[in-house]
Parts: C-alpha cells; sequence; structure tokens
C-alpha cells in the first residue's frame, strides 16, 4: 500500500523562528554561519505592482523563497522530525521536498497493520498542524498494488481527518504514473502525448534552424522525456515500449529530414542515439555503477547486493551480483536488484563455462523464465539456445524438441545425478546434467572410446561440484566397461587415478 502525503502551500508556510532553532539545535548550526540563515530569511517584504501603481509592503515572516537554490534545502531540514514520527510507527517511507510517501508491505490477512497505518497518520496530521503545515485530505492518495480482490478488500480503510481515503486506479508521483498493476501504460501514454506535441512544434520551425540548434531542441523538449525514470520501464514488454520507440524515430526524421519509407536503423546509429530499450538498460547499469561506487542514495544500495560465494569458486572475482528469488515472474523480475544481475550477463557469467550452462532454480516457473530470457539475450547477439536439459517435465514441454534434442549414432556421453539424504532418511536422486560429443574423425576403436567417455564423466564432475553451493560427500561413477575398470585398477600400468577439487578419489564400479 502507498500513500502519498499532499502538503498545501507547504513552502509558503515554514515558521521563520522554528527553522532557525531547528537549524541551531538539531543540524548544529551556530555562530556566524546561523546569522547568514538568519539574516537571509529576515527583513524580508512582499507587494503587488499593477498598471504602474504598487501597493504597501507587507513584512514576510513564514516560507523559504522558491526557485531560490537554498529554498528546498531549508524545507528539507524543516522536515527533518517528520522522519523520527514515521520510524516510530514502524512504516517505510521516502521524503523529496515537499513530496513524503508511505508505503507499507502486507498480506492479505494482515489488517491490523493498517491500523499502525492509520495512527500513524494521526501523527503526521498532529505534528504539522504544530508546526504551521496543512495536510490536504482531499488530495492524499493511496494505492494499493497486488491482486485485483485485494483492492475492494482494503479500499476506504484509511481515513484522514474523517475523510475516507479511496484508493485510486493511478498515481502521480514526482512526475511517474504509477498504476496498480505497476504496467506504466498510463505513464507511457502521458510521456508520448507530451513528447509528440513538443515534437510536432519543432517540426514547424524546423526550417528555419540549423541542424545542431534543432538537436538541442529535440534532447530538451523530447529527449529528456524518454529518459526521465525510465529504469522504471525495465520490465515493460517490448509492445509497450513501442509508441516511445515510434517518437525516438520520429525525432530522428524530423532531425536529419530523411523520408518515413527509409530504414531508421542507421540513422539512430549515425546520430549515436541508443534505441529506447538499450536506452533503459543504460540507465538501470548506471544506477548500478552508482550503487557499487557508494554513489547512490542508501535505500538502493540496500537492493543490489554483490555475489559472494560460500566458498572458493573461480567466480568469486567476477563482479557478480545476487539474483534474488522471486514470487512473481511479473511484478518482481521488474524489481530493481533483478534486474542488473540480467542485464550485467551475471547469470550467463555465472552459470555458463564457454557453451555449457548450469543452473539450479526452486521452482519450475523461474527455470522457464530464465530460459526464455537467456534465450532473448543470447539472440541479441546472434546466439542461439538449441540444447536444453531439465530435471522437471514442465520445463522441458515449455520448449519446442528442436530446442531440447541433439543426438548422433557415433558419440561419448555422460550422465551426472544427484542423491540426497533428508532429515527422514529417505533418499532423493534427480537428474543434474549430461554431456555428449561426437566421436573424433577417424574413428577410434571402442576401448578408447570408453576411456574417452569415463575422462567426460571426471569432467562433468568437476564442473557440477564448482558450481554446487552445497558440500559432496561422495562422488562414485558408473560404468558398463570392464576396460574402463580395468585400466583403473591394473598396477602394471602407469595411469595415476585423479582427485576431485575436494580431494575426494574417484571410485568407478560396473554397472551391470
Amino acid at each position: 500500500m502507498l500513500v502519498l502525503l499532499d502538503l498545501s502551500a507547504a513552502f509558503d508556510t515554514v515558521d521563520h523562528s522554528i527553522l532557525l532553532q531547528r537549524l541551531e539545535h538539531v543540524i548544529g548550526i551556530k555562530g556566524t554561519a546561523l546569522d547568514w540563515f538568519r539574516s537571509y530569511l529576515s527583513d524580508r517584504y512582499q507587494f503587488a505592482h499593477v498598471h504602474g501603481v504598487p501597493s504597501s509592503y507587507s513584512r514576510v515572516s513564514h516560507g523559504v523563497p522558491q526557485g531560490s537554490v537554498l529554498g528546498p534545502i531549508l524545507f528539507t531540514l524543516y522536515m527533518l522530525p517528520l522522519g523520527n514520527i514515521i520510524r516510530q510507527h514502524g512504516i517505510n517511507f521516502h521524503c523529496y521536498a515537499d513530496d513524503t510517501q508511505l508505503y507499507l508491505s502486507m498480506k492479505p490477512e494482515e489488517t491490523e497493520k493498517l491500523v499502525k497505518l492509520q495512527t500513524c497518520l494521526k501523527d503526521i496530521k498532529s505534528w504539522m498542524s504544530s508546526n504551521f503545515l496543512l495536510l490536504n485530505p482531499g488530495k492524499t492518495e493511496v494505492m494499493v498494488f497486488g491482486p485485483e480482490p485485494l483492492w475492494d478488500r482494503l479500499d476506504h480503510m484509511i481515513t484522514l481527518d474523517g475523510i475516507s481515503l479511496t484508493s485510486s486506479l493511478s498515481v502521480r508521483n514526482l512526475g511517474v504514473t504509477f498504476d496498480q498493476n505497476l504496467s506504466f501504460n498510463s505513464h507511457i501514454k502521458t510521456v508520448s502525448r507530451s513528447a509528440f506535441f513538443h515534437l510536432r512544434n519543432i517540426t514547424k520551425i524546423r526550417k528555419l534552424l540549423t541542424r545542431h540548434d534543432a538537436e538541442k531542441l529535440v534532447h530538451a523538449f523530447v529527449t529528456s522525456r524518454l529518459d526521465y525514470c525510465n529504469s522504471l520501464l525495465s520490465g515493460c514488454p517490448n509492445n509497450s515500449l513501442r509508441s516511445l520507440q515510434l517518437i525516438q524515430n520520429a525525432a530522428a526524421r524530423v532531425l536529419t529530414g530523411i523520408d518515413k519509407r527509409d530504414h531508421i536503423t542507421p540513422v539512430l546509429a549515425s546520430l549515436h542515439w541508443l534505441p529506447i530499450k538499450f536506452r533503459i538498460i543504460f540507465k538501470t547499469l548506471l544506477l548500478t555503477y552508482k550503487v557499487l561506487r557508494g554513489l547512490a542514495p542508501s535505500y538502493l544500495e540496500e537492493l543490489v547486493i554483490p555475489y559472494q560465494p560460500n566458498r572458493p569458486l573461480r567466480s568469486q572475482n567476477a563482479g557478480l551480483l545476487v539474483v534474488p528469488r522471486v514470487s512473481r515472474s511479473r511484478m518482481g523480475a521488474e524489481h530493481l536488484a533483478t534486474r542488473p544481475p540480467c542485464y550485467g550477463t551475471s547469470s550467463l557469467s555465472r552459470n555458463f563455462y564457454v557453451d555449457d550452462g548450469l543452473a539450479s532454480l526452486a521452482k519450475e516457473d523461474d527455470a522457464i523464465d530464465l530460459l526464455w530470457r537467456t534465450k532473448a539475450l543470447l539472440a541479441e547477439s546472434n546466439l542461439r539456445l538449441h540444447k536444453i536439459a531439465s530435471n522437471s517435465t514442465k520445463v522441458m514441454e515449455a520448449f519446442p524438441v528442436e530446442e531440447r534434442t541433439n543426438a548422433s549414432t557415433i558419440a561419448i556421453a555422460a550422465v551426472a545425478y544427484l542423491r540426497a539424504l533428508d532429515f527422514d532418511g529417505k533418499w532423493h536422486v534427480g537428474f543434474v546434467m549430461r554431456k555428449s560429443k561426437l566421436a573424433p574423425y577417424p574413428m577410434h576403436t571402442v576401448p578408447r572410446l570408453e576411456l574417452c567417455a569415463a575422462v567426460l564423466a571426471v569432467e562433468l564432475a568437476e564442473v557440477i561440484q564448482s558450481e554446487m553451493d552445497i558440500e559432496l560427500q561422495a562422488v562414485r561413477f558408473f560404468t558398463d566397461s570392464r576396460i574402463v575398470l580395468g585400466y583403473i585398477h591394473n598396477s602394471s600400468f602407469s595411469y595415476q587415478v585423479p582427485l576431485l577439487r575436494n580431494q575426494l578419489p574417484i571410485q568407478f564400479q560396473l554397472l551391470s
């Protein structure tokens, strides 16, 4: 649940004496510096000037100058005690100048949390009244995110000054329009409408402008709107972003003067303009870079976590990020914590060794989603994911047969299974992965191919052990070849039995 508080004439109602007292006792500004602020706020007058006739002067005892550099900073310092009041109730919040947002995560049956929110709103109202600030209940908005049945259930459950706050279908927050499904379709329509309006006006005067001046206008009135908070659109499908891409294409045509039937891709490349989808990816990666370098707000640093394996792996110094598990592939996958690892190919770097990939997920839907995203990401580089194997029938059925099978009549292969013992003393066996290779040419003898298959099985165990985050107690190999067992156990041969990375000896047994 999100609550957006609205203040009436917030900057104009700041009490100077309270602000100076807060600067001295809360912030710790004293002496000459405090006198500077006192001089900045005091002895201000206002008057009206109509048809050359000025009115009488009136002293200004409240408010901070709007449009000034110090105005928003002084107002933020004036609002500092409000944060302590909200924290006492355990409510999450963000404040930006006179915009205050309260948000609460809850399950449908946890309606007692709404009581805390209601009490918090009453305390906020009381604090603002004592500090000469006016909270406007009529413009305070509430939005419920979640399943549709929850919208009506939580509607009208929050009141402010006796006014029941109705859940809105969409709210505008810091220039971004949010809807209850977080699809951002309303925001995209608003941006498209505004950008096209300015682009039409630029088109009317394009012949009077040089290309350099026209490009400045396009960036100031069109590109700036396309790029504003565009990292929020990272989870949107391509059909939702299509209208924004059409705007960029139209802006490029207006700027370069090409015909509408000409291909737009080389034009965007000549202008060094990234397409909309990649501008979104770039902004997300830029935010991630700032987070990792300590240049972003603390609430963003809590979302992006560097990957630290619990044992030495070759990926520990690769700069990977933790990919959190999400309960819903739609909303959860749009979260900032999940997008950078996907865009930064963290999943590919961690789960792939050259052209072989191995990943483990808790849910089948998550595995299907990961495979589709991996396939799409590889397709952008003209690579094809053509072999898929899984121990889940649902995952295998989600992909066509030609994408998950590959066979050869003359080949070697190795298959790996994992056997685990649960707390009830029951054994569970599951397929992990398999690897096949075409037999080298010219054709080798069968005994030599059987030995090659044994080596392949050892290499397969090496890969699995290095990528799994659990400690293996034993590794056993099974073969139906007595020749392989003879080579391993015959002391007359100078064949040294290798060890796995955890120093577990390789034990081959005959499979009847």
